[in-house]
């Protein structure tokens, strides 16, 4: 991700609640529920905080199974981000 000036990835909104515990390839997808996301990578530092922004989309993406690893690692990426956002309001 170091050398990645800006990443760029689709959300689609499924039909289960996030704390029903179902496996999100399980799960229908949302009539309108596609969002296409960018956030500018930090070049440096060890905790990036990514600044996220999503609008809709009018195209239908492809799922792909591949990209799940990579979504793990964007979650706890920006989970930290918002961590970090949380303790500096704190203050």
């Amino acid at each position: 991700l170091s050398s990645l000036r800006r990443l760029n990835f689709t959300v689609m909104e499924t039909r289960c609640p996030a704390r029903s515990g179902a496996r999100p390839d399980t799960c229908e997808f949302k009539e309108d529920g596609v969002r296409e996301c960018s956030a500018p990578i930090p070049q440096g530092g060890s905790r990036p905080v990514l600044d996220v922004t999503c609008v809709d989309s009018d195209v239908d993406p492809v799922r792909v199974k591949r990209f799940w690893p990579l979504l793990n690692v964007a979650i706890r990426t920006v989970s930290a981000g918002i961590n970090l956002f949380k303790a500096f309001k704190r203050k």
